[in-house]
């Protein structure tokens, strides 16, 4: 209105246009100096976070430059659009108050803020898939008691030392025992892996070497057969995983790699990350004459009831009693699956940020939009006041309006995030579903809150005197 009072009183079209160009330049530009700010020290804290690798500063030339061109390019662009649409109108059509009642001008907003809704899902929606295969992964069963285990890799002076820290180790109040492999469980995606050949089928699958002790330590099930010995380093004999018999039929007592015996079938143990398939393992019993050259993992068996920090204290000073010189580093499962997911943990963190972000963006445009509506809205209301319309029947009618944005913009919304999200989950072979639940749950709380915002303002207007709005 205070535009087209203008177009009367004189003021060129031409004019006009270019004002509000300019104050949608200078408002872009203002944004731009505080998103500076905002940046270093959003960076900072990210960076902190493990979620970025650098922070952003003034010296950051070539991004401020990159920066400054779309925003002043973005600021005329956003000032061209409504300075020709705000003057193409006759003054009188505007003037009367009906302009923001329009076709044209409610087509227009709810575009706009149906395009914040369906960006809201859908990140919503991925932010939930996200969260939930990252829990998945870090808490995939991987054959045995990890909350329980504390690990250490080992080079060959500690790993020569295994009997003597086995012993030393019935001492310590912390631990409850101690075994050995060549290969940490779970720390990688994939392990090197052998072919052998059984019954005319090319099997390839991991071969591990363990200490005979390596599964009774562990607590890890034989299903069939039975356990290493201390024979069975010198006589010969593996353990399989169970994965072997269910895809291949191997039982306890074939014969395979030529000439070694299956002895037990284990049950199954996971040993790469979820993005690799599971694979067919092979354990292979190994012997002290050996242990000089390799190095390895120790695995420590920890008592009920320890506290974690205690227990890698003592295991440190276990170790640096067996080998002075060597380094050592005490890991807990926790610590390795943070590591081997700590893109998508960070993916995780990114998405969380960036769903805010736009929830709230979306929240904000309702909460103008509504405003928008019952300021333009305010003698209807009054009317249908007068005509003994309730404040129920008031909030209802305006709620049904948003509603109906919100169920269409979701309807948009689930195959975008179906497809961003499949493909996504494509990158693990141990995935979750597409849970009906979330979409279900991400509707519900957009409903509800879109529904707060609405009932919130129009209980306002629908309060006041119905004169009120007639002035």
């Amino acid at each position: 209105r205070n535009i087209n009072t203008r177009k009367i009183a004189g003021a060129s079209t031409a004019s006009l246009r270019a004002s509000l160009t300019c104050e949608s330049l200078i408002i872009s530009i203002a944004a731009l100096i505080v998103s500076f700010f905002l940046a270093g020290w959003l960076s900072e804290a990210l960076a902190a976070g493990g979620l970025l690798n650098g922070i952003f500063s003034f010296e950051s030339t070539g991004i401020i430059l990159t920066v400054s061109a779309i925003t002043i390019v973005s600021g005329i662009a956003a000032g061209l659009y409504p300075g020709w649409y705000a003057t193409s109108y006759p003054p009188a059509l505007v003037l009367k108050g009906d302009f923001g009642l329009s076709r044209g001008g409610r087509t227009f907003r709810n575009i706009m803020s149906g395009i914040q809704y369906t960006v809201a899902f859908v990140t919503l929606i991925f932010m939930t898939f996200v969260l939930l295969q990252n829990r998945h992964m870090r808490s995939t069963d991987l054959g045995f008691d990890t909350d329980m285990t504390a690990v250490a890799d080992v080079s060959a002076p500690i790993a020569l030392r295994y009997d003597f820290i086995k012993t030393e180790a019935a001492s310590y109040p912390s631990i409850e025992g101690v075994t050995f492999s060549t290969d940490k469980i779970g720390s990688r995606d994939t392990y090197s892996t052998q072919g052998i050949e059984y019954e005319g089928q090319e099997i390839s699958c991991l071969v591990i070497s363990v200490k005979d002790d390596f599964f009774s330590t562990l607590g890890i099930g034989i299903i069939e057969g039975r356990d290493f010995n201390t024979t069975d380093a010198a006589s010969g004999g593996v353990i399989v995983s169970k994965y072997f018999k269910d895809m291949y039929g191997i039982k306890a007592g074939d014969i395979i790699m030529g000439n070694i015996p299956v002895t037990g079938i284990c049950d199954n143990v996971k040993f790469n990350s979820a993005r690799e398939s599971n694979k067919p393992i092979i354990f292979m019993p190994i012997s002290d004459e050996y242990m000089w050259y390799l190095g390895g993992t120790m695995y420590f068996r920890l008592k009920s009831g320890s506290d974690a920090i205690k227990a890698a204290s003592e295991i440190e000073s276990l170790l640096k009693k067996a080998a002075p010189d060597e380094p050592v580093e005490i890991e807990f499962y926790d610590t390795i699956l943070d590591n081997l997911y700590q893109n998508e943990l960070r993916t995780g963190k990114l998405v969380v940020i960036f769903s805010i972000i736009a929830v709230i963006l979306t929240l904000g445009g309702v909460v103008g939009l509504v405003l928008f509506d019952t300021q333009y809205k305010k003698k209807e209301t009054s009317v249908r006041k007068i005509f003994g319309a309730s404040v129920g029947k008031i909030l209802e009618r305006a709620n049904t309006g948003y509603a109906l944005i919100v169920l269409v913009c979701f309807i948009i919304a689930c195959p975008i995030a179906v497809l961003v999200t499949s493909r996504w989950l494509q990158n693990f072979t141990d995935r979750i579903t597409l849970y009906p639940w979330v979409f279900i749950l991400v509707l519900l709380i957009m409903s509800v809150a879109t529904s707060l915002i609405v009932t919130g303002v129009f209980y306002r207007r629908a309060t006041t005197n119905p004169q009120e709005g007639l002035n």
